[in-house]
């Protein structure tokens, strides 16, 4: 972990990229605070007499009878045929997707590493039928199936990332899974054995290690 960290940090463009990531992140999760201060409009806010307008561009807020008493305000990206901030709905926007990617794949990881990991240490029979059960699956199109659950159950924003997430782990758990295996089926395993390694032993000090990046990627990827 010390040598992944290491190169990453030592690249350019890894720390770029992370930095960009972060940004919109945080930006996105703290959309309601710059929108009342830097924008001073909703994501629903609307001003028909100033329709579109192009990125860049200001524009008057009533705030009283005078011109005076009128507030400037900046688009940044413009405005659409409502005059509805194009910059705040980006925003709020970006904290919905995130919180249905994030959550989304966080119920796909924990299940697809729960039957991963019993289909790695389990016999090689039932761990094949495992695999061909996930094969199978994978075959239909479930994420149709659970878009047309949440729309008809009218679930809500919980809902429809639990939805996401029991669809999302087979492709998981079948990588995790055969990760497990190649582990396990390796020389070192053996020679934990000889030395009379537990199979709790053998899991937490050899298995873990080496399987640990490929759940990181996968989560990443889901």
């Amino acid at each position: 972990w010390r040598l992944a960290f290491g190169r990453a940090a030592a690249n350019r463009k890894v720390r770029a990229s992370i930095a960009m990531l972060v940004a919109l992140a945080l930006g996105s999760a703290a959309a309601p605070l710059w929108a009342n201060h830097l924008v001073r409009l909703g994501p629903t806010d609307q001003n028909l007499v100033l329709g579109p307008q192009p990125p860049l561009t200001g524009a008057a807020l009533a705030g009283g009878l005078g011109a005076a008493s009128q507030q400037r305000t900046f688009h940044w990206f413009g405005t659409d045929e409502l005059g509805r901030d194009l910059l705040v709905r980006v925003g709020y926007g970006g904290r919905i997707s995130l919180a249905v990617g994030v959550a989304g794949a966080l119920v796909a990881l924990v299940l697809g590493v729960l039957y991963g990991t019993v289909s790695g240490i389990a016999p090689v029979r039932i761990g094949r039928w495992m695999g061909a059960l996930l094969v199978g699956v994978r075959c239909l199109p479930l994420l149709l199936f659970a878009l047309v659950a949440v729309w008809l159950a009218d679930l809500d924003l919980t809902g429809l990332c639990l939805a996401l997430g029991c669809v999302l782990w087979f492709r998981i758990a079948r990588e995790i899974g055969e990760r497990i295996r190649r582990v396990r089926a390796g020389p070192f395993v053996d020679a934990a054995r000889v030395c009379g390694a537990s199979e709790w032993n053998i899991v937490r000090r050899h298995v873990v290690p080496n399987v640990a990046p490929w759940i990181l990627v996968s989560w990443v990827f889901t």
